[in-house]
């Protein structure tokens, strides 16, 4: 169980003095592998040192020992059903003297690094969870889509990374729910060209590999020249482009499904 926290008067962690990765990726099992400097904040030797792993399945706590003897723990496995790009991190350093956990440093809402790229992050984040008898739903409930797929189908995350038939039958109809829901559910009008963490900006520049940013109609409803008709279209000429210039995975789906002669 979580104990309770008391965050008056914590210290701040400097971010730059946290390295969350991850250990040997390419295996089925994802280890997290952190690196902590406090020397220099001045905090108690005896404090307790967390981290936490949170994100839409909930939260996972790992203990690092002590302030004075950082050590990690024997269980560093992040949630294989979860994707990393929607996975959030908290440090606290916490004085367990008293009743009540005092937390007296604290980092929050960071996320995974590589030494080559900074912050991990997908347009795309891909989890498992029971969709009863769907096979995949977008959930737009998070910072960003995730596309959800039925955790009770073998080797589902396989067949998403692999098989033509689910890229052909399902990425289009992905790509096609998630723009008409940032057209007419969250709507275009409080979009932020200068924030790149915007996931509708990110989308959008995905577009434009598919259909040029010229040629792309007013997708605000709130602005006078917004044209329904014009929008929809602009949904379906991206959807037709990026089956189009996949045209090496529709030749391989036309020989998955041939028809032998009779």
């Amino acid at each position: 169980m979580i104990r309770t926290l008391n965050y008056t008067g914590r210290k701040r962690i400097p971010r730059s003095q946290i390295q969350l990765g991850i250990d040997e990726p390419d295996k089925a099992s994802r280890n997290l592998d952190v690196a902590v400097k406090l020397d220099d904040l001045a905090l108690p030797s005896a404090a307790s040192v967390y981290v936490e792993a949170y994100g839409r399945a909930g939260v996972k706590r790992y203990s690092f020992g002590k302030v004075g003897k950082f050590a990690a723990p024997s269980d560093l496995t992040l949630p294989n059903a979860v994707s990393l790009d929607n996975l959030l991190f908290r440090v606290l350093v916490v004085d367990e003297s008293g009743t009540v956990g005092r937390i007296v440093a604290a980092a929050d809402r960071l996320r995974l690094t590589t030494a080559e790229k900074g912050p991990t992050r997908s347009i795309l984040p891909v989890e498992t969870t029971d969709l009863g008898r769907l096979v995949w739903r977008i959930d737009f409930g998070g910072e960003r889509p995730t596309l959800l797929l039925n955790e009770n189908i073998p080797d589902v995350m396989h067949l998403a990374a692999t098989d033509v038939r689910f890229f052909e039958y399902v990425y289009p109809a992905v790509l096609k729910e998630i723009l008409t829901h940032m057209v007419w559910i969250d709507g275009m009008n409080d979009l932020d060209t200068s924030d790149t963490e915007d996931w509708k900006l990110q989308w959008l520049r995905f577009t434009e590999q598919y259909v040029q940013a010229q040629v792309r109609p007013e997708l605000d409803e709130e602005i006078p020249s917004f044209d329904s008709e014009a929008a929809g279209q602009w949904i379906e000429d991206v959807v037709n482009e990026f089956c189009t210039k996949n045209v090496d995975v529709w030749d391989a789906l036309l020989k998955e499904v041939e028809v032998p002669e009779q």
